[in-house]
């Protein structure tokens, strides 16, 4: 059987990312594991077809709504940090903007990870072939293997 001994765990603050944190934690914990946060964001403004809304040039997010969405992340990874913590891991921490099933293939190649931990949200239907998966897409892509920890629906 393959060594553990680094996780990456992305998050995205949904409970699927809580609930993957959790199985991550006591993975690391068992088999005495380093373990990464990732976060991986998008502009929501630049995802926007540049001929959608009959704009001059593309559209801009007001500044003040740019700096809350910081504060809201920061926090939030804050929080999720503390949750290792104080299950006794300490954790890095990373945060890129880019396209999420890329950018935490990307970072497992990087960081030379020996599993990722990700949380799914279990879509099937019209919402997997509108929305796609992201974790479904790491599977496919990633150097290493990938655990992947289904959310309760609501």
């Amino acid at each position: 059987m393959a060594t553990i001994k680094n996780i990456l765990c992305p998050i995205d603050f949904s409970e699927c990312s809580h609930q993957a944190l959790d199985y991550a934690i006591d993975l690391a914990k068992t088999l005495g594991a380093n373990m990464r946060l990732l976060h991986v964001y998008q502009d929501p403004i630049s995802s926007i077809p540049f001929a959608i809304g009959g704009t001059a040039g593309l559209p801009t997010a007001p500044i003040e709504l740019i700096v809350e969405a910081r504060k809201q992340r920061d926090a939030e990874i804050a929080r999720m940090q503390q949750v290792c913590r104080d299950r006794g891991i300490s954790t890095e921490v990373e945060e890129i903007e880019g396209a999420p099933a890329l950018t935490i293939v990307m970072a497992a190649e990087d960081h030379k990870v020996d599993l990722i931990v990700m949380g799914t949200h279990g879509r099937t239907g019209i919402a997997h072939a509108m929305v796609g998966s992201i974790a479904e897409r790491v599977v496919r892509l990633s150097p290493c293997p990938v655990l992947t920890v289904r959310g309760t629906r609501n």
